[in-house]
């Protein structure tokens, strides 16, 4: 997105659903896993069938966001995307090619003072999934989930390193807030604590801390 040149965009007729949930118990494994019922919407089974009726298989636990209703803030998404791709400002003849990455294009937007001074960041990484980077200079963050489970900065889960996500940032670090930029997940508020933030799999944030 944030590389020069024309952009083109597919988006999945799946709406991001992850298609395999695992088998009921007793029932056959097939090679390929099993297909989840379509998730129409966040209401009662997911809009799939009636709310008394039971799919034949189970619905994936993620339909509560992702379905085909929230479409219509991955479109919004993809509009904020774009406004920044368009501002002129940034995206000048001032900021070399490798310069122009959606972090750098955030950091320069928020962090006027230091603009002439080298984008560094500190990087946040354990092995349940979770990644995290910050600009030394003017607060933005990412935080990604890129594990196969929902995580959050109060879970005790234990990783495969021992370590929980808990101890993920420092105490005091974890109790900051961050105003969201940009969120994969329409349930994230405007404005959180990191230590309240959850992320489902795949899910990732942007965001500038509040002062």
């Amino acid at each position: 997105m944030y590389t020069h040149g024309q952009k083109n965009y597919r988006f999945n007729p799946a709406f991001a659903l992850q298609l395999h949930t695992a088998p009921t118990a007793g029932a056959m494994m097939f090679r390929g896993g099993q297909l989840a019922p379509m998730q129409w919407s966040s209401g009662p089974q997911a809009n799939f069938t009636s709310e008394e009726s039971t799919p034949w298989l189970p619905l994936h636990p993620n339909y509560i966001t992702r379905n085909v209703a929230s479409t219509a803030d991955q479109l919004k998404l993809f509009r904020k995307l774009t406004e920044l791709k368009r501002n002129e400002d940034i995206f000048s003849a001032e900021y070399s090619n490798s310069r122009t990455s959606l972090m750098h294009t955030l950091a320069v937007r928020f962090s006027v003072p230091f603009e002439d001074e080298p984008l560094e960041y500190e990087w946040y990484y354990n092995k349940c999934g979770l990644l995290a980077a910050r600009t030394i200079l003017g607060d933005v963050l990412l935080i990604a989930n890129f594990g196969t489970d929902t995580l959050g900065f109060k879970d005790n889960l234990k990783c495969l390193d021992g370590e929980s996500n808990v101890h993920f940032f420092t105490a005091d670090y974890i109790q900051k807030q961050i105003d969201i930029v940009l969120s994969t997940n329409n349930l994230h508020e405007n404005r959180e604590r990191i230590q309240d933030l959850v992320l489902e799999a795949g899910d990732a944030i942007i965001g500038r801390f509040f002062i």
